[in-house]
């Protein structure tokens, strides 16, 4: 039976379901329906898909063919319900069923949208989460390097700091504070009128800096001490040496290097001094004076070290 031989028999058939049910019938049977949505499902999910579209864009489309057919199969219900009440009472007519098969149609179009939009949207909603993936891990491996970098400047930074401070440390004079000094007097302070000799080793301003200071502090604390100038020849020694001609002054020397070093003056005990030549004391006039008598401390101040 063809198509056209349907229309014919329906003019003459009292009920006109009858002439368009054997093709409904033959389209309908569950073989036949299992098979066409399964081809189209297949079709639709495994269609290419560009890869150069934007997952969200084409999600957004996706949604907007997705509302245009919640559209259509509302219109298809609503001409179905119209023709059902409009047509209650009058038997089977041509335009019944036009109306009819227009209803079907489009309700069958928006669902077979539905259906071709569903796999895809499943398809694109996957790749938009491995591009956010994707986003998320090269944002957390650019934070990572960003981090990297700054731990390096930080401590490219600091090291360049600590290298500062330890020329400026090295090019800054010696000095002794007002607190130092209380330090120093209350370690000699035990040893009074103990008699010492401070001598300047080369013509150093910052040697002569802080020799002057030490000389000061010494009587300060109550020592009886003796500055003689620059003596040159001894630009080679380096921080400050003191040494102790007899036992007696043994415990004040060795309390006076202590403290000295304590305080970050870096003083060191010298054991090589020949007291019996005092070409210290010739060397800067001091036997020129009768009167004058060798203190048991003698204290060298050399250049930073």
């Amino acid at each position: 039976m063809t198509i056209g031989q349907g229309w014919e028999e329906a003019a003459h058939w009292p009920n006109l379901s009858q002439a368009v049910m054997p093709y409904i019938t033959m389209a309908m049977t569950p073989r036949a329906r299992a098979s066409f949505w399964r081809r189209l499902t297949r079709r639709s999910s495994s269609a290419p898909i560009n890869n150069n579209i934007d997952p969200s864009a084409a999600l957004e489309s996706l949604d907007t063919w997705s509302l245009r057919a919640t559209v259509i199969i509302l219109a298809g219900i609503v001409i179905e319900g119209w023709a059902a009440v409009h047509f209650w009472s009058e038997p089977p007519t041509l335009a019944k069923l036009i109306w009819k098969i227009l209803a079907d149609l489009l309700v069958g179009g928006g669902l077979l949208v539905e259906v071709v939009c569903i796999p895809r949207a499943i398809v694109w909603t996957r790749r938009e989460k491995e591009a956010s993936d994707r986003q998320i891990a090269e944002a957390n491996r650019q934070a990572k390097e960003a981090e990297a970098r700054a731990a390096e400047a930080i401590a490219k930074a600091e090291e360049e700091r600590t290298a500062r401070l330890k020329i400026e440390e090295r090019l800054a004079s010696r000095w002794i504070s007002f607190e130092q000094q209380d330090i120093i007097a209350d370690a000699i302070g035990k040893f009074p009128a103990t008699h010492a000799e401070v001598f300047q080793c080369g013509d150093n301003p910052e040697v002569a800096l802080i020799a002057a200071r030490l000389a000061n502090v010494l009587l300060a604390s109550g020592w009886k001490t003796q500055l003689f100038p620059p003596v040159t020849g001894l630009g080679a020694i380096t921080g400050i040496l003191i040494s102790v001609r007899d036992s007696d002054s043994r415990d004040a020397a060795n309390a006076l290097t202590s403290t000295l070093r304590r305080i970050g003056l870096g003083a060191e005990g010298f054991e090589g001094t020949d007291w019996k030549t005092p070409w210290l004391h010739i060397a800067v006039g001091a036997l020129k004076d009768p009167n004058f008598i060798a203190a048991p401390i003698r204290i060298m101040v050399g250049a930073k070290p």
